[in-house]
């Protein structure tokens, strides 16, 4: 788990399930595996890249939502909602921010 309250958060070759939280800053996160992420700002961004082959069920909320036109995505997919399944579904990547954009690569 990963928290601050005033920072951005960068990490870079995540493996396994973990969460990270921030209420100011942006979040920029390489998921190395497709076990899945809790990923939480109030004020700020989500960047998430991952391998064209993850497997996960994807559960986003944000202002604005940007997904890769090179994921293949099945489900509800809106400007500020996604619950969906990235190549057939597996983990949950679970991702929110209340004043922030999410995008996904």
């Amino acid at each position: 788990m990963a928290t601050t309250s005033h920072a951005d958060v960068e990490i870079g070759n995540l493996t396994g399930a973990s969460r990270i939280r921030t209420w100011h800053g942006d979040v920029f996160v390489e998921l190395a595996d497709d076990l899945g992420a809790e990923i939480t700002t109030q004020h700020g961004d989500v960047e998430a890249s991952m391998t064209s082959g993850a497997r996960m069920d994807l559960d986003l909320r944000a202002s604005d939502i940007e997904i890769s036109s090179r994921m293949n995505i099945k489900g509800l997919v809106s400007e500020d909602e996604v619950d969906a399944e990235l190549n057939g579904g597996g983990a949950l990547l679970k991702a929110r921010t209340a004043h922030g954009d999410i995008s996904i690569r």
